[in-house]
Parts: C-alpha cells; sequence; structure tokens
C-alpha cells in the first residue's frame, strides 16, 4: 500500500503541474521527482548491484557495497548483509567495524538475530569460539531460528562438544528438517559418533539434490569413506569442487583435494595388492 501512494501521490502532482503550469514545468517537476527518487533508492541500488557484481568479482562487489555504506543511508538489513559478504570474503576488521555500526541502530528481532550471527561468526574467525558459543545459546532463549541452530551446531563441533552438538543438531533437525546446515550438522555429529547408518541415512537426502554450498558434499564423503566405498567418496567430494569456497567454510578447497588424493592413493594401492 505504500508503495502505491508513493508513486500515486507524485504523479498526480506532476499532472496538477502539466495541468495548470503547462509542459515546461510538468517536465521539470518530472525530472525532479526522478533525481530525487535516483538520490533516495541509490544505496539499494549500489547493494544489489554489489551483490551481483560479487559472484564473479568479490573485491569489485564489496566495492560497491562500500559506496552504498558510505552513504550513511543504508537500510539495516543490507548493512548486517554487508557485514556478512565481508565474513565470506575474509574481511574480518571490516565486517567488525560494519557490525558496530549496526548495533547503534533500532533492529527487528529478525535483525538482532542476523546481527548475533555475523557476530558469532566473527568470534569464531577472530579465534574467539566459546563467545561466539555464549553468544548463539543467548540467542537461542529468545527463539528458535534456522540460521542460529546452524551456526551453533557447526561451532559446537568445531569446538568438540559432542553430546551438547548432538542434543542441540537434534532439536535443530525437529524444528526444520529441510534446512542444509542443520542436516549437515546432524548427519556429521552421527559419523563422529560412530553411527554410520544414521549419517549416511540423512546425507542420502541432502546430497540427492543440488545443494547451494560445498561443504555437505564432502562430509557425506567422508561418511561414505568411513562406510569403505571409497570410490564413491571420492565421486562425492568431486561434487564440492564445482563450488566456489567463501572464508567461512570449515574445509578449504585444498584440504579436500588432499584428501582426495589420499583416497585415490589408497585405491590404488589396494588395487596393485
Amino acid at each position: 500500500m505504500k508503495s502505491i501512494v508513493a508513486i500515486l501521490v507524485p504523479g498526480i502532482a506532476i499532472y496538477l503541474i502539466y495541468t495548470n503550469l503547462g509542459l515546461r514545468w510538468g517536465l521539470l517537476a518530472l525530472a525532479a521527482y526522478l533525481l530525487i527518487s535516483c538520490f533516495v533508492k541509490l544505496p539499494d541500488i549500489l547493494m544489489i548491484k554489489g551483490a551481483k557484481q560479487y559472484k564473479t568479482d568479490p573485491e569489485k562487489g564489496l566495492a560497491t557495497m562500500e559506496k552504498a555504506f558510505r552513504t550513511k543511508r543504508l537500510k539495516t538489513d543490507y548493512i548486517l548483509f554487508y557485514s556478512f559478504m565481508c565474513l565470506k570474503a575474509g574481511e574480518y576488521d571490516r565486517a567488525e567495524e560494519i557490525l558496530n555500526a549496526a548495533s547503534h541502530k533500532q533492529m527487528t528481532a529478525e535483525q538482532s538475530c542476523r546481527a548475533a550471527v555475523n557476530r558469532a561468526l566473527l568470534l569464531w574467525k577472530q579465534g574467539n569460539i566459546e563467545k561466539a558459543i555464549s553468544i548463539l545459546e543467548e540467542q537461542l532463549k529468545l527463539g528458535k531460528n534456522r540460521n542460529v541452530y546452524g551456526t551453533l551446531g557447526q561451532l559446537l563441533l568445531l569446538n568438540g562438544q559432542m553430546q551438547r552438538a548432538m542434543e542441540l543438531n537434534q532439536e535443530a533437525y525437529t524444528f526444520d528438517k529441510y534446512d542444509e546446515a542443520i542436516v549437515d550438522n546432524l548427519a556429521l555429529n552421527y559419523r563422529l559418533a560412530g553411527d554410520l547408518d544414521s549419517s549416511w541415512n540423512l546425507y542420502k537426502e541432502l546430497t540427492g539434490k543440488r545443494l547451494g554450498v560445498p561443504i555437505p558434499y564432502y562430509n557425506c564423503g567422508e561418511t561414505l569413506y568411513a562406510l569403505g566405498r571409497k570410490e564413491e567418496a571420492l565421486d562425492m567430494m568431486q561434487n564440492a569442487l564445482g563450488y566456489s569456497f567463501s572464508n567461512l567454510a570449515v574445509v578449504t578447497r585444498e584440504e579436500i583435494e588432499a584428501r582426495m588424493a589420499e583416497i585415490s592413493a589408497e585405491i590404488e594401492e589396494n588395487e596393485k595388492n
């Protein structure tokens, strides 16, 4: 409704100027309206452009987002998005500056949750995983959220808190059994606990569709390897290499390639024997 009014009112005003003062004034009013609209929408336009650029050129995309941020008129949602993209690119100092700027803004519950997840990711990358976990545990008390569940489950596993991770990841799966991160966390948790069948059953369904991130394919490959299905493990890990890797990935492309080389060597050795 607001968007309709935002278009209708200026349109009527321009029409009235045109009918009462003539074509020249009508065109001037239209030009003024377009200039003001471009000024108001510029931060949004720059963010959309930057997000598109990031897919092929992260550095250029972040530079465009920075221009939007420097207008000081960027919406809170876009500020949080920009901080997350900085995290993905490994620009942790800049991500912290942006998050600090966002902390002074009035936020909705959903925005506060996103800010908390971003802050936790930053703390993890800064080497303070315990504080990151604490922030997410507190956030979860305010309400269930799949991003909190996914990030917290991953950090608990990375921190070696297997029992707490299992409780959390099973709870998360009950909350949203379709979220990629949540399913991956639980499946990995099962493998680390030695329950390979439960791990594979989850991965079989998860990797049967096109995923948005590479790591579940790698983790699934490790489950297949543990089951003695080494050729299938290699094929699954190869799927991971078809994706780009962000700095938030818990395993790097190089680590996966090295692991695949190890498995290939094992297969060759077995064939010789």
